[in-house]
């Protein structure tokens, strides 16, 4: 009795056509894509390296009444400018009627002096 191999087709992915690249919309994407934070690189299930956005409080978890915000860190021993995500208070306290006070008068005498020759 002879075997033959079962004639099995993948439905999942996309044809891929002679000499295409399956890689290229991977690369492009990483050569187009503009972050603030800068670029990770990561390599996806078709061994292609994929790109995203650095996200520099993406893993960062802050107590209550604050949240997460980004800062410039130079590293001394890279030498490179990071970003890096540190926790802030999420609102900011509430001035009393003396300080709202005070600092309407700062406003009126800087303009003020603005307005003088």
């Amino acid at each position: 009795m002879q075997y033959f191999p079962a004639n099995e087709i993948d439905v999942d992915s996309d044809p891929e056509k002679p000499g295409e690249d399956k890689c290229q919309a991977a690369s492009l994407e990483c050569t187009v894509l503009q972050c603030p934070y800068g670029v990770e690189r990561f390599m996806d299930s078709d061994v292609c390296v994929r790109c995203q956005c650095h996200d520099p409080c993406k893993d960062y978890s802050c107590p209550d009444q604050t949240q997460c915000a980004v800062d410039l860190y130079h590293n001394p021993q890279t030498g490179e400018t990071e970003y890096k995500g540190v926790c802030r208070p999420s609102k900011l306290p509430k001035l009393d009627k003396w300080c709202r006070f005070d600092l309407f008068l700062n406003v009126i005498i800087v303009f003020h002096s603005w307005l003088l020759p």
